[in-house]
């Protein structure tokens, strides 16, 4: 029998957007309380029993989202030029800078963004092109 262990963190940011194309109420500034949900994988557990120390997951992605604290999301790359700040394009911005955080324990595999009590989109990390 084989296992797969999981682990996930959350943190929140406050920031401003405004949708660029999209008309309607969102295409005004306009601000959120957004959480992130960051998910790790690992196959084994390390010497002490777990996929990751949850303080270490933590730090780090909080050295991402805090870029973002209390900032108009349009001000900073790349959310400033042609790439619309939707909370996709968010999502998968924070995944790419978790990516290539050195440090980063275990295995990135999945990252959640809620911009509001029911908005919530992922970006799942793929290893191959084949998506799996």
């Amino acid at each position: 029998m084989r296992f797969k262990h999981r682990a996930q963190v959350s943190d929140l940011f406050a920031a401003a957007h405004t949708l660029r194309g999209t008309g309607g109420p969102c295409a005004r500034n306009h601000g959120h309380n957004w959480r992130v949900t960051v998910v790790v994988e690992a196959d084994e557990l390390d010497e002490h029993g777990m996929v990751v120390d949850f303080l270490a997951l933590k730090a780090g992605l909080r050295r991402i989202l805090d870029r973002y604290e209390h900032r108009d999301l349009n001000e900073i790359e790349p959310f400033d030029a042609a790439l619309n700040p939707t909370a996709e394009n968010v999502a998968r911005t924070i995944a790419q800078a978790l990516c290539e955080q050195e440090e980063l324990p275990g295995r990135l595999v999945e990252v959640h963004l809620a911009e509001a009590e029911g908005m919530e989109v992922s970006v799942r990390i793929v290893d191959d092109e084949a998506g799996s």
